[in-house]
């Protein structure tokens, strides 16, 4: 298994601990659904952040080179060295986490604290969430007290009030917990969260409004290459398909994977596909799509990538969207 995919592996891990951790007495089959739900979809975004943004090079991995834990040993030797900021210790302590470290993250969350004061919500919140994941019995002893401390001076922090929540269920309070996920669904959480949150009100015989529905939006995009482009093209390249906002830079909105086999390709991009919580495709009246082939495999477009784009308003139906053009 490439270094790559161990990593995307390893952040999906992550994830899942994080999230279904806590939740690991739930036994009802609409909360497993909705574990699974976050199971499937944090993986893309993982791997797609990654690629984009990472500075893997496959040669390294070939040669026998772990380039991130290679980073992460680097950076403990420098720590250890020279003592380093708390920005670049919770770097550590989030690469702990992330590669399920946490009996490590643990002392380097502790000395963060100590190096903030013990006055820094979200520091506060690292560590009880370090201490948690460890073990999870201190989210009835140190680490509620860390939480507790942690909304005390940021009532309203998401992270806080979720594990605040969690922790008021493991010490039995549920009145608690309940205040603490009411605040929290008023933040408008991703519906994954807010869905788990709902269920678990209802759980413990605590009435939640039902979330008001969104407006379903499906774009068909039909997708062809030039005949001139086809000749060039592996048919092994990645495809993406992406809507994105137009004029405006950054992440997509929404993306599809497929490979450039696949071509000629009808696809449908939907709330389903959208990459940025709160992102709802029906506000748009405007979007760019754009469907590019990578010879990278990297959704960050490069010199060489054969893509084409069109102008869309949403809800005129079918798109048709031609790649002919080369990024330069």
């Amino acid at each position: 298994m490439s270094l790559f995919w161990m990593f995307a592996m390893a952040l999906l891990l992550a994830v899942f601990v994080l999230v279904f951790v806590p939740l690991n007495r739930v036994k009802e089959k609409g909360a497993r659904r909705t574990m699974m739900a976050i199971f499937l979809v944090v993986p893309l975004a993982a791997i797609l952040l990654y690629q984009a943004f990472s500075n893997y090079h496959p040669e390294a991995a070939r040669a026998g080179v772990d380039p991130v834990a290679d980073m992460v040993a680097g950076l403990e030797s420098r720590l250890a060295r020279d003592g380093g900021s708390a920005a670049e210790w919770s770097m550590l302590g989030r690469s702990y986490i992330t590669m399920g470290r946490f009996q490590e993250a643990v002392p380097v969350y502790a000395r963060i604290n100590e190096m903030t004061g013990g006055e820094d919500a979200g520091v506060l919140i690292d560590y009880a969430e370090s201490l948690a994941l460890a073990d999870r019995e201190s989210l009835k002893h140190q680490g509620a007290e860390l939480l507790d401390k942690a909304l005390s001076i940021n009532p309203m922090d998401a992270r806080g009030l979720w594990w605040g929540g969690v922790s008021a269920m493991e010490r039995g309070d549920d009145e608690l917990a309940a205040r603490r996920w009411r605040e929290l669904l008023k933040l408008e959480p991703p519906e994954a969260l807010a869905k788990t949150v709902r269920e678990q009100l209802s759980r413990i015989g605590v009435p939640v409004p039902a979330p008001a529905r969104t407006q379903a939006v499906s774009i068909p995009v039909e997708i062809e290459i030039s005949a001139e482009l086809a000749q060039q093209v592996n048919p092994n390249m990645v495809l993406y398909v992406f809507a994105r906002t137009p004029g405006v830079a950054g992440p997509p909105l929404a993306v599809v994977r497929h490979v450039a086999s696949d071509l000629p390709l009808s696809v449908e991009l939907s709330q389903q596909n959208v990459m940025l919580a709160n992102t709802v495709l029906a506000d748009y009246e405007e979007l760019r799509l754009v469907a590019r082939i990578s010879k990278s495999g990297s959704p960050g477009a490069q010199p060489g990538d054969f893509f084409g784009e069109v102008l869309y308003r949403t809800g005129s139906g079918a798109a048709d969207l031609l790649i002919d053009q080369v990024v330069p």
